[in-house]
């Protein structure tokens, strides 16, 4: 094995095991809210006699916090259970794999890390078809949704400007997901391109 592939397989390691660990922070931290929230409710249960408006409706709150803290544990598990390798692997034609049918590959079916690869991702992948979009309001591009990878701002995020770091991770993704080679530059052209199929005024909601 060549020290490039050598190379490349430390990096694959490195970044499972920082998805891992990411999990399972995340996956302590949701126990440790749901325990803070069952102390408060038995507390509270001790405290004040049922039927009581109030504890019923601390009941009711805990327990959509429950259900959608289950739902993003859920998405999380789907979506960033296992990131793929950034090692350039052919395209399967699989009639349910969206690269197949969307993406420019070469002689040997490898995707081309090119700007409109990167748009055809921002535009069919289940992971990032919405995210961005151009609010003529302030003329900024504004991130929709959180990121793959970023489960840290699945439980709280809300849509603000996009930042540089976003786009740091959004390049990540499209190198693990194929475009192993993308440049930083095309990856923000697609971005612009797509936030601009994607504008929209403020007031239209």
């Amino acid at each position: 094995m060549s020290d490039r592939h050598a190379e490349q397989n430390e990096r694959v390691k490195a970044l499972l095991a920082r998805i891992d660990a990411d999990r399972r922070a995340f996956n302590r931290e949701t126990l440790s809210r749901r325990r803070l929230l069952q102390s408060i409710h038995e507390d509270i249960e001790a405290h004040i006699e049922p039927p009581d408006p109030l504890t019923a409706d601390i009941q009711r709150q805990w327990q959509r916090l429950y259900a959608y803290n289950a739902e993003v544990r859920l998405r999380y598990q789907r979506r960033f259970k296992r990131p793929p390798p950034r090692t350039v692997r052919p395209v399967p034609a699989d009639p349910d794999d969206w690269r197949a049918y969307h993406w420019q590959l070469d002689a040997s079916n490898h995707p081309i890390s090119n700007v409109h690869n990167a748009a055809a991702a921002l535009r069919e992948s289940p992971a990032l078809s919405g995210l961005v979009a151009l609010d003529k309001g302030q003329r900024a591009v504004v991130l929709k949704g959180p990121l793959p990878f970023a489960f840290w701002e699945a439980l709280d995020f809300e849509m603000r400007r996009m930042k540089d770091e976003d786009l740091s991770g959004l390049l990540e993704y499209l190198q693990a997901i194929g475009l192993a080679t993308l440049t930083r530059e095309d990856c923000l052209a697609a971005v612009r391109l797509i936030a601009r199929e994607n504008a929209w005024w403020p007031a239209d909601g």
